[in-house]
């Protein structure tokens, strides 16, 4: 690892590799190679004699740095639309933070913080400059905001209004896409994103994008049989969804309580909540 470690820094760190190619379209720097770096990071971290290695941790994070810093943006939005979803850049912020996770019972021996400084100043930087943020970067933070919560809850929770921008509409709907479709019932990051109001505003927002609505609505549908949701009261985001009467939404409420019950994950208790919801949808 450590002879193949200082052949990627000395690939990263070379002028030549981010040299814009004449009469090329893309940006200079080989897609590919830097996407391929960031897998090999995610990979190798997986393995005891890398990570318990100073020298290699250190390596590591030196090319992650340069790799943020120097990979430019692919993804941008056009009449609402991201494609395509996996970057470069994305590729490397995954890697930053799949390095965190796996690093942080040594980083918070060390340190005494689980979370390395040196990735933690990058992900707070790009959030405090605007200019900083990429469409690719949002998308990280709501895929992966189950893993910075473990790193950091304090961080997450004081940068939640910056993390999903309300006033920022393409960040804002980039972080909640990567949030929906790649986080299933964790309690938590459910109750932090409900009391932001970020579900509620989800609601409506995504009328004509069904993968992403079913995403929602399961969501929804799993908060509320977990008792995170009640069809009344202060808690009712079940209660939004049918109020908002968009007969997909309502449709897809009905599929997630069947899946649920296919899988034989309702307790009693749950079974009594569905008596409930279908009371209140034929009301």
């Amino acid at each position: 690892w450590g002879l193949l470690l200082d052949s990627i820094l000395y690939l990263v760190e070379s002028e030549e590799f981010w040299e814009e190619e004449a009469g090329d379209a893309r940006y200079g720097f080989d897609l590919e190679a830097v996407m391929a770096i960031g897998d090999l990071i995610r990979e190798g971290i997986s393995h005891d004699e890398y990570r318990s290695k100073p020298e290699l941790r250190s390596k590591t994070e030196r090319i992650l740095t340069i790799l943020a810093d120097r990979t430019k943006p692919q993804l941008r939005v056009v009449n609402g639309l991201e494609v395509p979803w996996i970057t470069p850049q994305s590729t490397v912020f995954q890697a930053m933070i799949s390095y965190s996770v796996c690093v942080a019972p040594i980083s918070e021996t060390e340190s005494g913080y689980r979370w390395v400084s040196s990735i933690k100043d990058q992900f707070s930087r790009r959030l405090n400059q605007p200019s900083e943020r990429t469409i690719e970067f949002s998308a990280v933070l709501g895929r992966c905001l189950p893993s910075l919560y473990s790193l950091d809850e304090g961080w997450v929770t004081e940068n939640l209004d910056e993390i999903f921008p309300h006033d920022n509409e393409d960040h804002w709907r980039s972080a909640f896409k990567g949030y929906i479709r790649y986080t299933r019932g964790d309690r938590m990051c459910y109750r932090l994103l409900r009391d932001h109001g970020d579900y509620s505003k989800a609601i409506g927002a995504f009328d004509d994008e069904s993968e992403v609505q079913r995403s929602l609505i399961a969501e929804i549908c799993r908060g509320y049989l977990n008792g995170e949701e009640d069809v009344a009261g202060s808690r009712r985001l079940i209660s939004e969804v049918i109020e908002y009467g968009n007969p997909k939404q309502i449709s897809s409420i009905i599929e997630a309580i069947l899946y649920f019950n296919r899988q034989g994950s309702l307790r009693a208790e749950m079974k009594e909540k569905v008596k409930a919801l279908w009371g209140r949808l034929i009301s």
